[in-house]
């Protein structure tokens, strides 16, 4: 993605937010996240954190927290880890991503599911431009 290479993650990782994503915390890979995930051209950008008042992190919260940092469309973004995708066309069920998903640390084709911290990973899926926009 254009906009990935445009990404200044140290600005991401340490300016405070405003608005809803205030609450929010960021942080960088250490060097055990990189190892473990740096594979195959994978590569982490950072973590996210929601507040402390919320237990877990939703599907379509954090697809606005990466489209909001990268500021591309939702559309443009989906999601998957191990077996799972959530395409732009997941419809939000109210759990939370972690809990729902990450309780077990599931290893598909020696591709990780959690960081050794226990983090969840996703791969960021870029989606074609729909014909007629930018």
């Amino acid at each position: 993605m254009a906009e990935r290479d445009r990404l200044d993650v140290d600005s991401v990782v340490n300016q405070p937010d405003t608005g809803d994503w205030r609450d929010w915390t960021r942080r960088g890979p250490s060097d055990s996240d990189r190892l473990r995930v740096n594979k195959k051209g994978r590569e982490i950008l950072y973590f996210v954190r929601p507040p402390p008042s919320e237990s877990d992190a939703s599907v379509s919260e954090l697809r606005a927290e990466l489209c909001r940092t990268l500021q591309v469309r939702p559309e443009r973004v989906s999601f998957s880890a191990g077996p799972f995708h959530w395409g732009p066309n997941f419809e939000e069920d109210g759990l939370g991503l972690y809990a729902s998903y990450f309780d077990a640390d599931l290893e598909i084709d020696v591709d990780y599911m959690k960081t050794v911290r226990g983090a969840a990973l996703l791969d960021v899926i870029e989606n074609p431009v729909p014909s007629g926009s930018t």
